[in-house]
């Protein structure tokens, strides 16, 4: 078979999944990160959830791979997703998601998508409200809504504020070296107390420290936690933060040895060639000091 195109992909894989007694459907996708088209498939055992695969990400690993490793691959993957031990439509007050609720630190949006949300900006960066609903390796959740906030009776600040309380303890605050993230080195079962200290120990032969949370999955939210970047600043002293993706960012201690602007060099040479444009955070460097607090630098 000759290579398909992306129209003749999305056919073919949507004939494919149906052969094999899935039900699917071609959607697309909003998220706080960006908008793709997806393909909906509907998990066993709970005919109101589905999984949705990013059919653009799906035809580049078919170019890269063939179509038979990219069906395997879904099929294996929605085999292995077990439904969310809760569904957002089955609540009806905010009293029944209030413990849920969290916020998202993502790079910023279309003004027409921002309207349909509550949100907030940090230096120009987004923060949006989400409802956790699965308590995997991984984060499942639900963006809230200009619709839901309204119908649960809510607003903007009562979900930031809320979101503030529950963050911390739903996603906790990892920060390592990068030897020890490159070797694979587990540090998540030590209290963030003793992670700072470790930094503070190893601050003068390291160059740089990853901030994120204990998922690793949309782990720069943690910069939003109180006092944890005057608990690093305490450790290492002044220091620079580099907007690795939406899932983590680096910690650059400021010795005088590096300049922003080299920095900045870097993050949009990784942005453009390392980042998922879905995952990207922000091109800007940000400092922080205990005197001057956050600001961006370039």
């Amino acid at each position: 078979m000759s290579e398909l195109n992306y129209v003749g992909f999305k056919n073919v894989l949507c004939h494919e999944m149906n052969s094999r007694g899935f039900r699917v459907e071609f959607r697309e996708v909003d998220k706080i990160t960006g908008s793709y088209e997806g393909l909906a498939i509907w998990l066993e055992g709970s005919p109101n959830m589905q999984a949705v695969i990013n059919l653009h990400t799906a035809y580049d690993e078919y170019v890269d791979y063939g179509l038979d490793d990219v069906i395997k691959k879904i099929v294996n993957s929605v085999k292995q997703t077990a439904p969310p031990n809760i569904d957002i439509n089955e609540f009806s007050t905010f009293k029944e998601i209030k413990d849920k609720v969290f916020y998202r630190l993502s790079g910023g949006r279309e003004q027409e998508f921002l309207d349909t949300i509550p949100h907030r900006d940090f230096y120009g960066l987004t923060i949006s409200y989400h409802v956790y609903i699965d308590d995997t390796d991984s984060v499942g959740s639900a963006l809230i809504t200009n619709e839901m906030a309204r119908n649960y009776g809510v607003s903007e600040q009562v979900l930031f504020e809320t979101a503030k309380l529950n963050t911390t303890g739903l996603l906790k605050p990892i920060v390592r070296n990068m030897m020890d993230f490159l070797l694979g080195i587990n540090t998540k079962a030590k209290e963030f107390s003793e992670q700072i200290e470790d930094i503070a120990d190893n601050s003068k032969r390291d160059i740089m420290f990853i901030l994120s949370n204990n998922k690793g999955v949309y782990g720069a939210t943690t910069l939003l936690y109180d006092g944890i970047l005057n608990q690093i600043s305490n450790a290492i002293g002044d220091f620079y933060i580099l907007p690795s993706s939406i899932h983590e960012v680096l910690i650059v201690p400021d010795n005088g040895d590096v300049k922003a602007e080299d920095l900045g060099i870097m993050v949009r040479e990784v942005n453009n060639t390392e980042v998922k444009p879905e995952e990207r955070l922000s091109y800007n460097v940000y400092h922080y000091d205990a005197r001057q607090g956050f600001e961006v630098c370039i």
